[in-house]
């Protein structure tokens, strides 16, 4: 959690590497699942009254600086 402060251990970055080069891995732990993309939207249709589309308006991310990044990334990227 957070910034580790040691070297991820080494049986961590073999099942990383056995993952990415596996030809049916999606590409990235947040690779779109649209499950639960409707389901935020559903959730903030109740919640929050706004209508989302959870094709184009909802992305779901492994945290808060990636949605961070993403966001800066999207909004200065022409």
């Amino acid at each position: 959690m957070g910034n580790p402060d040691s070297p991820t251990p080494r049986h961590i970055v073999e099942k990383l590497i056995e993952t990415v080069q596996d030809p049916r891995s999606p590409g990235t732990p947040s690779a779109p699942h649209p499950g639960l993309r409707r389901a935020l939207a559903s959730y903030y249709r109740r919640r929050f009254d706004v209508e989302l589309n959870p094709d184009t308006e909802v992305v779901a991310t492994l945290g808060s600086k990636e949605g961070l990044a993403n966001l800066a990334s999207a909004i200065t990227t022409r």
